[in-house]
């Protein structure tokens, strides 16, 4: 997603694997619960976790699970599972295209 030209970009993508890092510590730490299950028995919970929190989306014991399922897949280099919503909302983001008209500061409301 980020692209190095970019040092905002840059700095949020470094943002987001400075989480994923603590995250992966974390589960290592406690053990990797998951590390035994074959992918497709992980993917499948992994699945299913995201479902329930559909359900139950403010369940703290849940919001765990799905956060150590996802840690064990990327640690294992598994593609985790995405909408076609999801796949555009990416593809939006590393896309060029101007949302918005850039303007020059104007002190005049409607200058």
């Amino acid at each position: 997603m980020a692209k190095p030209d970019n040092p905002m970009q840059a700095r949020i993508a470094a943002w987001l694997n400075d989480g994923k890092l603590r995250r992966h510590n974390d589960y290592v730490g406690r053990g990797q619960r998951y590390a035994r299950l074959p992918d497709e028995l992980l993917l499948r919970s992994w699945t299913l976790s995201r479902q329930c929190s559909q359900i139950r989306p403010f369940d703290t014991d849940l919001m765990h699970e799905q956060t150590d399922l996802t840690s064990e897949m990327e640690l294992r280099g598994l593609d985790i599972p995405t909408t076609p919503a999801y796949d555009a909302y990416l593809a939006l983001l590393d896309s060029e295209v101007r949302v918005m008209e850039e303007r020059a500061f104007s002190p005049d409301p409607f200058g």
